[in-house]
């Protein structure tokens, strides 16, 4: 995992994001000759009420292409820390 430059529309919203890219493996399988778009997706959500209600929130995305079927290596890209808390 490598944290690279959350974009400009993030850090001007959100003082604590932080944003990485990584790699990562997933196994297909299919009949001969299928191409496929795969897209993994996961977000998360908290928040608490402490003097106000404040929270955070992460999302996490995998896009694959592929074609033939095996372990892949694929490119996934996190941005966590995107929140409103009570220091801001």
């Amino acid at each position: 995992m490598k944290e690279v430059n959350c974009s400009e529309e993030h850090l001007k919203h959100y003082r604590f994001v932080k944003c990485y890219y990584y790699s990562s493996v997933l196994f297909f399988d299919s009949y001969p000759g299928i191409n496929a778009g795969i897209y993994v997706s996961l977000e998360g959500r908290n928040e608490w009420f402490q003097m106000g209600w404040t929270g955070n929130e992460f999302s996490d995305y995998i896009f694959a292409f592929t074609t033939g079927e095996g372990w892949k290596e694929v490119k996934g890209s996190l941005e966590a820390g995107k929140g409103r808390y009570l220091s801001e």
